[in-house]
């Protein structure tokens, strides 16, 4: 006669484990380092951008394993199930094989004798279902790789002043060559014209308003005036002087262009300077 307590302790063992409850850290707060670094005159730039990937990463981290656990749980219930049903069918044929009726006992010997490959294999082929149903996932999070590796510039240290600031600010919207558009964006998944040049004098150390048009704060300047960092500032677009006659600006990819002050039709307000 078959062990059946073998087979159900097997079913038992290809049980998923259960998902954990994980306490994800959150992303550390940056302000007051961030202070602290502009008090200093330090390159906040590798600071801010580990910030932006590390919360990232907790967001697809979060949202995977909230999606993935409805799985796992499944596959968790319908294998005990399997095990259930494995005893329920092995005791009824067991007693069928003790009935003095020949053909009865020995039909009930026959299929309890296969049914430990049936209930195997039915679970082997759930297993793999569930494989391949959470296949997408981990190639999901394969994608999350160690904050050493993103694009981190370093910036040099400028002098002082506001022209060091802008020269900064320069500096790590250049990092950011490349990067495609996305209305709304404020971040290397995308970034739209003001979201750019806000997080790129956010680098910096100073903080601009949203969109373009409240952009055109700090100092006036003249086109011969200009320096790094200076934005370009129309009724509904914002671009940033990088020097050598050019604009950086969140078009379709993040792109260098000439210097210009006509954009579309759109309204010139000026050049302006971001002070603190």
């Amino acid at each position: 006669m078959i062990d059946l307590l073998s087979t159900v302790r097997f079913l038992a063992s290809q049980e998923p484990a259960s998902m954990p409850e994980l306490n994800i850290p959150k992303v550390p707060e940056i302000t007051t380092a961030l202070e602290l670094g502009a008090e200093l005159q330090a390159n906040p730039l590798k600071l801010t951008q580990l910030v932006e990937i590390l919360d990232v990463q907790r967001s697809l981290l979060i949202n995977t394993l909230r999606e993935v656990a409805p799985i796992i749980n499944a596959t968790r219930q319908e294998l005990s199930q399997l095990a259930q049903d494995f005893i329920r069918q092995g005791i009824e044929l067991f007693m069928q094989s003790l009935i003095p009726n020949p053909a009865v006992a020995i039909a009930a010997q026959m299929q309890l004798m296969q049914l430990p490959g049936v209930f195997i294999d039915h679970a082997s082929l759930r297993l793999n279902e569930m494989t391949q149903t959470l296949q997408p996932y981990v190639d999901k999070l394969s994608t999350i790789t160690p904050v050493a590796e993103p694009r981190l510039a370093e910036v040099p240290a400028p002098t002082s002043g506001a022209a060091s600031a802008g020269e900064r600010a320069v500096a790590a919207a250049k990092t950011a060559l490349g990067a495609p558009y996305l209305w709304g964006g404020t971040s290397l998944n995308g970034f739209d014209c003001s979201g750019f040049t806000q997080w790129a004098w956010r680098a910096a150390g100073l903080e601009l308003p949203r969109t373009a048009e409240q952009q055109a704060v700090g100092t006036q300047v003249s086109a011969d005036q200009l320096q790094p960092g200076d934005l370009a500032v129309w009724d509904g677009h914002v671009a940033m002087y990088a020097g050598n006659g050019e604009l950086i600006e969140a078009g379709d990819p993040v792109q260098l262009n000439p210097l210009r002050t006509s954009n579309m039709g759109m309204t010139f307000q000026g050049f302006f300077r971001p002070t603190g």
